[in-house]
């Protein structure tokens, strides 16, 4: 059997007479003496295509803080930010020992 060429433009006609006919892929293209592979390919393309139009767009929040909350940091600084939003922002340079104490501190405070 000669599996008959179909052009690019009349798969979704195809297409639509495979969902009208309530076959299986196989006893479709075996009907219209299709390629299987290639029906194959077309019908999925289409579905992915579908499904791709119906996916809404994804958005993610956007917080917007006033100019009197935004405290810059020093370039060379290590930040940490304790809770009820304090911010302990300390300097490259600072030496491991007076980091040490003031951990110390801060944990005596919780």
């Amino acid at each position: 059997m000669q599996l008959r060429k179909i052009s690019v433009s009349e798969w979704p006609k195809v297409l639509s007479r495979f969902q009208d006919s309530g076959l299986s892929q196989k006893a479709f293209c075996l009907r219209e003496s299709l390629s299987l592979p290639s029906f194959i390919y077309h019908f999925y393309n289409r579905v992915h295509r579908a499904k791709k139009a119906e996916t809404p767009p994804t958005f993610l929040p956007v917080i917007v803080k006033p100019i009197s909350q935004y405290h810059p940091e020093p370039n060379d600084a290590l930040v940490l930010i304790l809770p009820a939003g304090r911010r302990l922002a300390v300097s490259a340079g600072l030496d491991c020992y007076t980091l040490k104490r003031l951990l110390d501190v801060l944990e005596e405070r919780q």
